[in-house]
């Protein structure tokens, strides 16, 4: 069981690049992503994703131990979400903090945590809403502690399933009609 150990690292901003890693070619995570976690995200601690519709969902929390650790800051978590053939219409941030960050740079989401322990919440992340341009888009997920990757702490869907390695690739089927960014219900 990986453990985020706190570090005296402090977050500078998103870096909004693109990490260049090679993604798995041919594997869609796509049947692991659906539903929301089927336990209190606290138990384990980690990095949750998953989707609800066209709704994805990032949360990051932490492992529920008390009493924490004297040290206030913990580790930086970075990543970036990569969209392709669809478009980023909304982003709603839940309990982040003050030193956390997520930016939405074209249709890229660029996000940064540290895990505070003067921080009052365990979970903390955001939401964003796709809509597919076409019949088929991707999602690619990249995920750093501390700038080396964990997919161990990464955790898929209603069953929470761990991906072997990062950067993963989603690929899905839209199942709904595919509009543009200027058309189609619910634009902004």
């Amino acid at each position: 069981m990986l453990m985020l150990i706190p570090s005296c690292a402090t977050i500078a901003g998103v870096n909004e690049e693109p990490l260049q890693r090679a993604v798995e070619p041919g594997f869609s995570y796509e049947k692991y992503i659906d539903g929301a976690p089927g336990t209190d995200m606290r138990v384990e601690g980690g990095f949750y994703f998953w989707r609800t519709g066209n709704i994805w969902h990032v949360r990051l929390a932490r492992k529920n131990i008390r009493p924490r650790s004297p040290g206030l800051t913990g580790p930086v978590v970075t990543g970036s979400l990569q969209i392709r053939d669809a478009v980023v219409y909304e982003i709603t941030r839940h309990g982040m903090g003050m030193q956390d960050d997520v930016r939405q740079k074209m249709n890229d989401i660029y996000f940064a945590f540290e895990l505070r322990e003067d921080r009052p919440g365990d979970v903390e992340g955001f939401d964003f809403r796709l809509r597919p341009t076409g019949l088929d888009y991707c999602v690619t997920l990249d995920l750093m502690v501390e700038g080396v990757p964990r997919p161990g702490i990464v955790r898929l869907g209603s069953y929470m399933h761990i991906p072997e390695a990062l950067p993963l690739n989603i690929c899905s089927h839209s199942s709904g009609p595919a509009f543009g960014p200027a058309s189609g219900p619910g634009r902004r």
